[in-house]
């Protein structure tokens, strides 16, 4: 029979020294909430369904239908094979190159601890490059990066308190309570309330663009906020912070990797886990069961290289049908599918192939199961060359993005390392007189400038318009005129991309 307690007997218990001892000890132990040591422990277990092919359902919404449509995806090796045979067959010069694109986090790591004093500066700008990398170009996610370091390093000197009400995850707010409270803290002289606000979008003062009245919702949805994708960005900014606030800025890389694999700073997302990780200690290993795993980073890129022929043929074979029926009801006149079809059908083709790749690329993205697969398989591969996972995912990488970009000739695309992001930021900004600051090193002056420059800039072909940007900057400032009420239409969450 099951033994009831009363209130008395309850209550009188809690005055025993050792309940209270085992209660303390409990609340004190630390609670895993990070989704990335979950991952590799999964992965060291063995616990997780190995395989090449992999379901997914493609939402009736996609293809004009009423029932959701599942289907299956392979894997394709022929991409990495591909790029381990280029670096087995690799010519001296050629080898050499290759080698340094597979020791991109070894320099990246090596190039910011070496550069940015304390160690502390090291840690918070490294964090930032990981929390800021969600959908994010290189050269973009340094840019937000040297901003969210930036305004961290300026409050938690001037004002403390501003950033830890910002950075509070844990009060839920609504988008107007937000935005109010970015207002007032920055009336506080905070630079982090700075990134949370939007902005007026400087570009607009070019010629042919309509200049929107202060205070309008159209000034307001027009303009964008100095972090991108914010929603998915800002609560691991967040949760660092406070972490960093916790720690009085006394961080060490050693305790915060410590921390980190102990699931102690709460990360969302196993992607930017894997990458904080990459940046902060390349040379981290898991351990459990009798096995060892490198830490690898699977993003939108190493799911091309793993499903780029895969997710085309879905898209364009499998599926290509149920796409143009859909666009049939739009254009009942081409329902005799002659192929005769006119700009804005072709349009709307085009448009929603690429709806549908990119929701095929996130699915597979978002697969913990996928994302352990990789990993195992990069672990496995990159000990054949006597590579690491981190190594073997960061040539793969390097390669498989310049290959891809090779015809577009884009300064912002083709910055595949933090050296060359570096030089793109001194170029950008080298008739910028107001940056020529010779005290600094090329690394902190260019996190210097990064931190100070619109979050759009287009290479130096556009040097003078950047300078002109920098000159008048009342085209570059939060909008604090007419807040939206409550009445009002809700501000969206994230900036456009």
């Amino acid at each position: 029979m099951p033994m009831y307690i009363t209130y008395d007997q309850f209550m009188a218990a809690l005055g025993n020294s050792a309940i209270n001892e085992k209660i303390d000890t409990i609340e004190k132990k630390p609670k895993v909430k990070d989704d990335t040591p979950r991952l590799y422990k999964r992965a060291l277990s063995g616990k997780y369904d190995k395989g090449t092919e992999f379901p997914i359902t493609i939402p009736a919404r996609l293809l004009g239908g009423e029932d959701d449509m599942p289907v299956s995806i392979s894997l394709d090796m022929s991409i990495l094979n591909d790029i381990i045979l280029y670096y087995d067959h690799a010519n001296v010069p050629l080898r050499k190159r290759l080698t340094a694109y597979s020791q991109w986090y070894d320099k990246f790591n090596k190039l910011i601890f070496h550069k940015l004093k304390p160690e502390a500066d090291a840690c918070l700008f490294l964090a930032a490059v990981a929390f800021t990398s969600t959908r994010t170009a290189l050269a973009q996610n340094v840019l937000e990066a040297a901003k969210v370091f930036a305004a961290v390093k300026h409050d938690f000197e001037v004002c403390p308190e501003s950033l830890h009400i910002l950075t509070d995850n844990k009060t839920k707010r609504s988008n107007i309570e937000k935005y109010n409270l970015a207002v007032q803290e920055l009336a506080n002289n905070s630079a982090y309330a700075g990134l949370l606000l939007k902005k007026l979008d400087y570009i607009k003062t070019k010629n042919g663009t309509t200049e929107l009245s202060d205070g309008t919702w159209e000034q307001i949805e027009n303009s964008f906020h100095e972090i991108t994708v914010d929603n998915a960005k800002i609560p691991n900014c967040n949760l660092f912070v406070q972490y960093y606030l916790t720690n009085e800025g006394k961080i060490t890389q050693k305790q915060l990797v410590l921390d980190v694999t102990k699931g102690l700073l709460g990360i969302g997302g196993t992607k930017v886990g894997s990458f904080f990780l990459n940046l902060m200690d390349p040379g981290f290993e898991w351990q459990g069961n009798g096995k060892t795993l490198s830490s690898a980073t699977i993003d939108t890129w190493m799911i091309r290289v793993f499903f780029r022929g895969p997710i085309f043929d879905l898209v364009h074979g499998d599926l290509s049908q149920d796409i143009v029926n859909k666009i049939m009801l739009e254009f009942p006149e081409y329902a005799d599918d002659s192929g005769a079809h006119n700009a804005e059908f072709d349009g709307k083709l085009t448009q929603l192939l690429t709806q549908m790749t990119t929701y095929v690329t996130d699915k597979l993205l978002s697969d913990d199961t996928i994302r352990i697969n990789l990993i195992q398989i990069l672990n496995d591969e990159a000990t054949k060359l006597k590579m690491k996972a981190y190594q073997l995912q960061a040539l793969a990488w390097v390669v498989f993005r310049k290959r891809e970009n090779k015809k577009k000739n884009n300064p912002r695309v083709e910055t595949v390392n933090m050296p060359e992001v570096v030089k793109y930021a001194k170029a950008v900004t080298k008739d910028i007189a107001e940056f020529q600051d010779t005290g600094l090193n090329d690394l902190t002056r260019a996190i210097k400038v990064l931190s100070e420059t619109p979050r759009f800039f287009f290479g130096p072909e556009n040097i003078t318009h950047n300078r002109d940007s920098f000159a008048n900057r009342k085209d570059y400032q939060s909008i604090t005129n007419n807040p939206p009420t409550k009445k009002s239409k809700k501000l969206p969450d994230d900036g456009p991309e």
